[in-house]
């Protein structure tokens, strides 16, 4: 059998053929943060969390990574008193330390410069037009999250942490995905159709994380530990919820 979703005769998508290939029936659903206390994964993301250097924030700014397993520069600034409303509205939806709802320690990623083969890339060149990511380099929660609306990807964490990079790829492979026209699409008119493009919107953004992570997975161990927390831990959470919503 194929591994493409039959389509209906107006081309869209069959959201439950989609669902059937993917999810096992049987899987309990496991929360994420159930999925990050459990082993090997907590072990992951111990070493994911721990920067990959120790940076002193000013309000502007040039950093450096050099590492065994990435390097890359970023360029940062001051994040603008009208984006405090939009930091606020995220931060209400989950949980966090009382120093990341401080706008003041919030930060413009300008650009990022990831060392592939020599060469400089830019990793915010493939954003969609007018989007903009800030990230918040306080200890706490790490989280991300992309606003459509206002077109602002929000980092909770240290952007020199492998995780915090992570999710900022992860959110990227979103906004890449709402702007894909020629993106998969199901039919509105069949059950189950949210919780489908639930799962796609997931895949898309993870599948983009590991395509721009690829060329620094030559270490097996951070290999392992990226596979653990975008596959066995984040993306598995969805399937698991997934199993739960399907009518």
């Amino acid at each position: 059998m194929s591994d493409i979703p039959r389509r209906e005769s107006n081309n869209l998508l069959n959201p439950d053929d989609y669902l059937r290939r993917l999810l096992d029936p049987a899987e309990d659903f496991i929360s994420l943060d159930e999925l990050e206390r459990a082993t090997p994964i907590k072990e992951s993301l111990g070493r994911l969390d721990k920067p990959l250097a120790e940076v002193k924030y000013n309000d502007e700014g040039e950093v450096r990574i050099n590492n065994d397993n990435i390097n890359f520069r970023f360029v940062y600034s001051r994040v603008d008193e009208d984006k405090r409303d939009g930091i606020e509205e995220y931060l209400s939806k989950i949980p966090h330390k009382k120093q990341q709802n401080d706008i003041g320690n919030w930060r413009n990623l300008d650009q990022m410069f990831f060392n592939i083969d020599g060469a400089d890339v830019n990793l915010l060149d493939v954003l969609p037009n007018g989007y903009k990511v800030l990230f918040c380099p306080e200890p706490g929660t790490i989280h991300g999250a992309t606003d459509e609306k206002d077109k602002v990807i929000k980092v909770l964490g240290d952007i020199v942490t492998p995780r915090a990079i992570i999710i900022m790829l992860h959110e990227i492979g979103h906004t890449i995905d709402l702007a894909n026209e020629n993106r998969l699409k199901f039919d509105l008119s069949k059950k189950n159709y949210d919780v489908a493009e639930m799962i796609r919107r997931e895949r898309t953004a993870t599948a983009f994380a590991f395509k721009a992570l690829k060329p620094f997975l030559k270490d097996q161990q951070f290999k392992n530990d990226v596979v653990n927390y975008l596959k066995n831990a984040a993306l598995d959470s969805y399937y698991g919820k997934a199993n739960e919503l399907i009518t």
